[in-house]
């Protein structure tokens, strides 16, 4: 199952490039743009932002609004925290985002 989620992250950040209109090198790690690990800690392209300097981070590494960014989150995440990503990403004008 886990191998299926990776790969759909991959095809859905490959879409999202296309659709940019242009090609771009922007970091992921396991196919996704902004990853939470089990401390609940945020990392942007593999450097650490936490929630409040994801979206500067995300801008910084050259993730544009028309993109899908795919967040990667633990299995046992709450929904507090996924509203909370959710919240910074659509109040910054990302609001393509898949976890």
């Amino acid at each position: 199952m886990e191998t299926i989620k990776t790969v759909l992250c991959v095809v859905c950040i490959g879409f999202a490039l296309l659709a940019g209109g242009g090609c771009k090198t922007v970091t992921v790690q396991n196919g996704a743009a902004v990853v939470m690990n089990q401390k609940g800690e945020i990392f942007v392209g593999g450097k650490y932002s936490g929630l409040n300097k994801m979206v500067k981070e995300l801008k910084a590494q050259g993730y544009n609004k028309d993109l899908t960014i795919v967040v990667s989150i633990p299995a046992n995440t709450s929904r507090n925290a996924l509203a909370a990503i959710g919240r910074e990403l659509a109040g910054s004008g990302y609001t393509h985002y898949l976890f």
